[in-house]
């Protein structure tokens, strides 16, 4: 969009690439070389009309502008490309942070066989470790529940499940502590996970918004404002059109 803006004013003020780049002087020679009037003397025949055509409405697209202030004018329309540059070093660096960001989630969530689905690299090995340690507790409790089955007097079944009772108060407490313990190791991955996004959008904020190239556009700012007041000059440039008019004798 920046371009097509600045294209746009450069058509309007009749500054091109091609003759503001491959003829500096061009800026500097009047705008209206084209017309029955330019290099004539103004008070012969009926010449006072280039003045007016000057003020004319319908000319103004070919004559907005001539000697330092079409070159002030050319600068500054030029100046959004010196903008728009700052902008692409800032949308490099969003790419970056997108690039690497997407690399280190690949690594941490490899894609599943066969599927496009993706989880975590650890997965497997905290699922296969909370089966492990709940496959006891499990058993003690198989056992426990088949205890009242079993054929045997009172007595024995009442000291068996007892037993077990405590066999399996055991186990509990053990996968409790085992459990809590892999709970927190998936805790502390997805801590990293979720820091990571952190990390991704606080480096996502400071290449988008930061104030790290505020002062690059002060700097064409100032550029531009000095550039208007020291170069443009109405009155030379008044003096200029008189003289390719034939105002002066």
């Amino acid at each position: 969009m920046h371009r097509s803006v600045t294209m746009n004013l450069k058509a309007c003020t009749g500054c091109t690439d091609s003759s503001t780049t491959s003829h500096p002087n061009s800026a500097s020679r009047s705008p209206s070389r084209i017309d029955k009037y330019y290099g004539k003397k103004f008070f012969d025949d009926k010449n006072y009309k280039s003045i007016l055509e000057c003020l004319d409405d319908e000319q103004q697209p070919l004559l907005s502008s001539y000697n330092t202030t079409k070159r002030t004018q050319c600068e500054i329309v030029r100046a959004p490309e010196r903008h728009a540059e700052l902008i692409k070093v800032r949308v490099k660096n969003i790419e970056e942070i997108i690039v690497t960001y997407r690399t280190q989630v690949e690594q941490m969530y490899s894609r599943t066989h066969f599927s496009f689905t993706h989880k975590h690299h650890r997965t497997d090995v905290m699922r296969n470790l909370f089966k492990a340690a709940y496959a006891l507790l499990s058993d003690s409790l198989n056992k426990l529940e088949q205890l009242p089955e079993q054929q045997e007097t009172l007595e024995i079944i009442t000291e068996k499940i007892e037993r077990a009772q405590k066999v399996y108060n055991q186990e509990k407490e053990t996968y409790r502590k085992r459990a809590k313990q892999y709970y927190e190791d998936c805790q502390r991955f997805e801590k990293e996970r979720l820091d990571l996004i952190q990390e991704t959008l606080l480096k996502f904020i400071k290449a988008a918004f930061s104030f790290e190239s505020v002062t690059e556009q002060r700097q064409i700012y100032e550029d531009l404002v000095s550039m208007l007041k020291i170069q443009q000059n109405s009155l030379v440039d008044l003096n200029f059109w008189a003289q390719n008019y034939g105002v002066y004798d």
